[in-house]
């Protein structure tokens, strides 16, 4: 089984002054389904040394939680785009892959330069993938229902606009050259683990 660097919610608690990293416990079990144990990168980790000390991964996945701080501008959504942003840039320059879940991919959209807008109707929901012709990793997803937990998403996107919801808002985006994908759907919150998300998991991160 290979690791993968996975990022994490960031929480204020309530109940204590203190501020927490917070990964659903459904992912390590989702992740090794796929073949990959979870390396959780801390929010305010001294990054090089932490690459250095974790050595060769299979790439990164950006987890959904919080909003991009261009959307809601508060210290916990600004600390995290910091280190996200971070390690989408040290895994550019090793050519590692990165697949972005929900917000995630708004990272990775708001990086690229697109649009992201408040949506109505995609929070607690599910809804029909319509994947276009030209992606490389979601022909296998065309037609599946999948869950729905964001209230900003895209029309458009500069990179491959993989999938569409009904409504035609952004369901999923590919760079076009490098292995960048970004999925709006949660894989790890379905009741039973879907096989394409697994096996799109497994592949990507090969």
């Amino acid at each position: 089984m290979r690791s993968v660097l996975v990022t994490q919610r960031l929480l204020r608690a309530a109940e204590y002054p203190e501020e927490r990293d917070a990964l659903d416990v459904r992912w390590p079990l989702f992740l090794r389904e796929a073949g990959l144990v979870p390396i959780p990168v801390p929010s305010n980790v001294d990054l090089e040394p932490f690459l250095a000390a974790v050595g060769d991964t299979a790439g990164l996945l950006l987890t959904g939680g919080n909003d991009i701080a261009a959307v809601a501008d508060d210290a916990l959504s600004r600390r995290r785009d910091g280190v996200e942003l971070a390690l989408c840039d040290a895994m550019e320059r090793s050519g590692k892959p990165i697949l972005g879940v929900c917000r995630g991919l708004q990272l990775l959209a708001h990086r690229s330069g697109a649009a992201l807008e408040r949506l109505d109707g995609h929070v607690a929901t599910r809804h029909r993938l319509s994947v276009t012709p030209e992606s490389k990793w979601l022909a296998a997803h065309d037609g599946r229902e999948v869950n729905s937990f964001h209230g900003f998403g895209l029309r458009s996107s500069p990179w491959c606009v993989a999938a569409r919801a009904a409504d035609g808002t952004v369901e999923a985006v590919e760079h076009p050259v490098r292995r960048v994908l970004g999925i709006m759907w949660h894989p790890e919150r379905e009741q039973a683990f879907d096989a394409a998300d697994v096996r799109l998991f497994r592949e990507f991160f090969a």
